[in-house]
């Protein structure tokens, strides 16, 4: 685990940590969350900052932040999402 964790970025938190899995059970429900509007271009600007390694809304994105300020065409947004 810890050799393939040099490899694999936050091995631990994203496949084997039990906190995360329930975590991630609750996610769908909160009421604000880190989410891409249409104005997203794929510029991949949000990925490279993530230390999960994933975008707004996709699975193991833990809502945390770091990528609102990274996005260059302002397509990131905290809040309450509407569908």
């Amino acid at each position: 685990l810890v050799a393939a964790g040099l490899l694999i970025a936050n091995l631990w938190c994203r496949f084997a940590c039990p906190t995360g899995g329930l975590l991630e059970l609750f996610k769908r429900f909160s009421l604000f969350r880190v989410f891409k509007t249409s104005a997203c271009n794929d510029c991949n600007a949000c990925l490279k900052v993530c230390e999960m390694g994933t975008r707004p809304d996709e699975p193991n994105c833990t809502n945390c932040g770091d990528c609102l300020k990274s996005c260059p065409v302002d397509a990131i947004k905290l809040g309450r999402k509407r569908v």
